[in-house]
């Protein structure tokens, strides 16, 4: 009885929170444009958390050639995220999971990135990025290792590990943990003959992400929709989920200016698209 009239009161509540209109809500998972769902809503619960922590998790957004130890490079820019769809008949998880039932169909994903290089071929980042029209966002920080650098016709091979986490939201906590590897070379190239200042760097990667999520929402709410912990020692939790993800990029410098491009592909989740401009010294 009490986790019906608990689900019966967000559903009346529903419109008030279409202020912030890509908030994930996960105790709104229950009802759509007013009406009840039936059931247990587990594997929409898995699915919205796979593709939001893919959304989340740090990119392989630099080219396999390490910074050098000097080296420093700042971008901004924006991941554009094609999630899941729905329909009137068979909603999304993310129509479910959202206020006004009606998400955006390309979620964007600003971020601010830095790189700084370290000596033998080292490098650390972090990645601030911000969920637009939401509450949300994520902040992340790896670490790569050059493996195969600088032995040309052969190409560089980096290695890639970090965390992300998404914050900002009451209701979920969610970490998405990355090892890749990345393969690609840097081309000089230039419009004045014999003089070369330009570099195109194109790159292919492969990641591993493991995403662990905890629902934080009142007990009797998370039980009637099936919200259980994704990883975790807890007695009900499912196994932390493991995706693949595919990525392939380039960045042109010129100068100190840079332009960076990426598309990454989670096979049976999302594609995403990735752009931003920067600064490389």
């Amino acid at each position: 009885m009490r986790p019906a009239l608990t689900l019966a009161l967000l559903i009346a509540v529903r419109p008030a929170l279409a202020g912030t209109p890509e908030d994930v809500t996960p105790s709104l998972m229950g009802s759509y444009q007013g009406m009840r769902l039936s059931g247990s809503q587990q594997d929409a619960w898995v699915q919205l958390v796979e593709e939001l922590g893919a959304a989340v998790a740090n990119k392989s957004f630099a080219p396999a050639e390490t910074l050098g130890a000097l080296g420093f490079d700042l971008s901004a820019g924006s991941s554009f995220v094609f999630h899941s769809l729905g329909s009137e008949e068979e909603p999304s998880p993310w129509d479910t999971s959202h206020p006004s039932g009606d998400p955006g169909r390309v979620l964007s994903v600003p971020h601010l990135a830095i790189r700084k290089g370290l000596p033998m071929s080292f490098e650390v980042g972090m990645d601030l990025s911000w969920v637009a029209m939401s509450r949300q966002g994520a902040f992340g920080g790896y670490t790569r290792l050059a493996l195969v650098e600088g032995y040309k016709p052969w190409p560089d091979i980096t290695l890639q590990g970090g965390y992300s986490g998404y914050v900002g939201n009451d209701e979920l906590g969610l970490g998405v943990t990355d090892l890749g590897l990345s393969i690609g070379s840097t081309y000089p190239f230039g419009t004045i003959p014999g003089l070369r200042s330009a570099q195109f760097s194109p790159w292919f990667n492969a990641s591993m992400l493991r995403i662990r999520a905890n629902p934080t929402v009142d007990a009797d709410v998370a039980d009637a929709l099936g919200l259980v912990p994704i990883g975790g020692s807890a007695d009900d939790a499912l196994k932390a989920s493991t995706l693949a993800r595919l990525g392939l990029g380039f960045q042109i410098t010129n100068g100190t200016l840079l332009l960076r491009l990426l598309g990454t592909w989670v096979p049976g989740t999302l594609p995403t698209a990735s752009i931003a401009m920067g600064f490389s010294y």
